[in-house]
């Protein structure tokens, strides 16, 4: 039996993530450009396809508003859901990361970060630097060469972390800028490569992607862009003048890129059935 394309992705294991991961995409990918909300029903059927059904969803949906990433609106016996305005800066910067381009130019400075924050709000400062693109390279030392000063400030202001001291300036001495150590800075663990191997195998399968019917586009692209959410905010904020020629993630944000370009058509369309024609909508919003 000749399994779909999308029956592919789906039976996938490593492309599986928890409901509320995956509401998280579809906010910011699908509802947010077009500034819309979504009723739970609506977002059951958005959801339905991955195997997720409508308590799952409200379940996530709790979590969500708790962390304050999403803000109810009631109609009569109806609660309509959207991105909530304070979490508008944290969908813009994970939109960057995710949709952006790789920096062509460097300045060959770098931004230090020294945390001095202890249990959760050092946690919670660890995760937005993550999402920022700093790289923590020892205890409470983070680095980037892209992200600002300004934007270390602002990120740990936001989750009521403290500070040390926060720089910007070339390396006077030190090995972070040696060619040798770029895959070490890129993946300190060794396991981020294979994650993007994986990505690669899992969507560059031959399938013609801009022949699925409207509701498959939508779950491919629900699919194509949580798994590499994931991977584009787990990887450092690097210049092209420090990313090794071979990394996989090169070829596997250029082949996101595509694949998201061959769905969006018809997936738009779907979710025009399913909320109505969009209010606003970017024609393109890779860079």
């Amino acid at each position: 039996m000749v399994t779909s394309p999308l029956g592919r992705l789906l039976d996938d294991e490593h492309l599986q993530a928890s409901a509320r991961v995956v509401l998280t995409t579809v906010f910011g990918d699908a509802l947010r450009p077009r500034n819309a909300r979504a009723g739970v029903r609506q977002l059951a059927q958005i959801m339905e396809p991955l195997g997720v059904n409508e308590r799952a969803v409200r379940t996530a949906l709790h979590r969500l508003s708790a962390d304050g990433l999403v803000t109810s609106e009631r109609e009569g016996r109806h609660s309509f859901y959207r991105v909530a305005p304070d979490a508008e800066p944290t969908f813009d910067q994970g939109e960057s990361r995710i949709y952006g381009a790789v920096n062509p130019e460097w300045d060959g400075e770098w931004t230090v970060v020294v945390a001095d924050a202890t249990g959760e709000p050092r946690a919670s400062l660890d995760r937005a630097l993550t999402w920022a693109g700093f790289r923590q390279v020892h205890a409470a030392v983070w680095m980037s060469p892209t992200a600002t000063p300004e934007t270390a400030i602002d990120e740990a202001a936001r989750v009521d972390a403290s500070l040390a001291a926060v720089s910007r300036g070339p390396l006077i001495a030190g090995s972070w800028d040696d060619q040798g150590r770029r895959r070490t800075l890129l993946d300190p663990d060794g396991d981020l490569e294979a994650l993007y191997l994986r990505h690669l195998r899992a969507f560059d399968n031959g399938a013609t992607w801009q022949d699925l019917d409207p509701p498959s586009a939508l779950s491919a692209r629900i699919l194509l862009i949580t798994n590499w959410r994931r991977l584009a905010l787990r990887t450092p904020s690097l210049p092209a003048a420090l990313v090794p020629a071979d990394w996989p993630g090169t070829e596997a944000r250029e082949l996101t890129r595509t694949t998201y370009r061959a769905l969006q058509k018809a997936s738009e369309r779907h979710l025009d059935e399913l909320l109505g024609a969009a209010q606003a909508t970017s024609a393109d919003r890779w860079r």
